[in-house]
């Protein structure tokens, strides 16, 4: 099997707009090139569209997982969205935090006349054991609470970080 040609593509500029240049470019597989082995058994329209170039960055993936089904997300945006009150135990970077705050963004990424909200959500507290992860919390998530241990957590006059 002979191997696959790589040809330079230009990334668009709307997929990236927090990017420097819409002129960089990434290596894409060639169109004309042999697909994948084991592609050929993934349903049409259903599985990994091989012809289009990685995702790399977490903007890009998030609004691409909201564009598949942006009337949906519009009606439910409509009827008032969701709010959350979250509280996470052992998640050391937030990372739950952040995918909110991602979906938040790119809903208005692709909604942007609305004014409507999709998610919104209070971070009411965090329990987190390391010392320098509840001050990474703190810095970033003011005014939701940090406790120290899960133990502390579950004691009503648990303490705070």
């Amino acid at each position: 099997m002979a191997p696959r040609r790589r040809q330079k593509t230009s990334i668009p500029a709307d997929d990236f707009p927090d990017e420097a240049s819409a002129d960089d470019s990434y290596d894409s597989a060639d169109n004309d090139a042999e697909e994948d082995p084991g592609s050929e058994n993934l349903p049409s329209g259903k599985g990994l569209a091989v012809s289009l170039p990685p995702i790399t960055d977490v903007r890009p993936a998030f609004r691409d997982m909201l564009s598949k089904c942006k009337s949906e997300l519009r009606t439910i945006a409509a009827q008032g969205g969701f709010h959350f009150r979250v509280g996470t135990i052992c998640s050391g970077t937030e990372a739950p935090i952040f995918a909110l705050k991602l979906i938040q963004e790119s809903f208005q990424y692709h909604d942007q006349d609305s004014t409507q909200r999709l998610v919104t959500f209070e971070h009411v507290f965090s329990v987190e054991i390391e010392p320098f992860k509840q001050a990474y919390i703190s810095r970033n998530a003011p005014g939701s609470i940090v406790f120290r241990d899960v133990t502390d957590f579950a004691v009503p006059s648990g303490g705070e970080a």
